[in-house]
């Protein structure tokens, strides 16, 4: 949302993908704070499930023109921060982390078409990693969503 501020238009802090991409929008307050755990390649945070959600992995690579990686065990949740291109999250993570009992979400793609929402055969390996779940997401920078699964019976994609 814009707003008029004598004669320059201020972007407000929406938190919205679309927004931080093609309105040189903010993120929200929760979502600073959870970047600013998030400062460095690799780093992990753990926040109650209520505080962050795909949308918010979404409009943080928006912003940074980072991936994000997202899991799920029961109340909390754990991002993951990489780069432009990787998580750090290799096959001995993803089975420690499904081994204790984390289920993974989703992760980012950088980039707004529905082409980079395509997953890798390495994303595949890792889901293939948490035998609690069949499938997890990719989300891009502006909020685009696709599911996919360990195997590759969904490959056409949907449009």
């Amino acid at each position: 949302m814009s707003v008029k501020s004598g004669s320059q238009a201020v972007i407000s802090a929406s938190g919205n993908p679309k927004d931080i991409i093609f309105e040189g929008a903010e993120l929200n307050k929760r979502q600073q704070k959870l970047l600013q755990q998030l400062q460095n390649y690799g780093d992990r945070a753990i926040v109650r499930k209520s505080d962050v959600n795909l949308n918010d992995i979404s409009a943080l690579t928006a912003y940074s023109g980072n991936e994000y990686a997202l899991f799920t065990n029961s109340g909390r949740r754990m991002v993951i921060r990489g780069d432009f291109k990787t998580v750090p999250v290799d096959i001995n993570i993803a089975q420690n982390l499904s081994g204790q009992g984390w289920r993974w979400s989703g992760h980012s793609h950088p980039g707004m078409t529905r082409t980079v929402l395509a997953p890798s055969r390495p994303d595949r390996i890792i889901l293939q990693q948490f035998k609690n779940q069949t499938y997890s997401a990719t989300v891009n920078s502006v909020g685009g969503y696709q599911r996919f699964s360990k195997d590759w019976s969904d490959w056409l994609p949907t449009y």
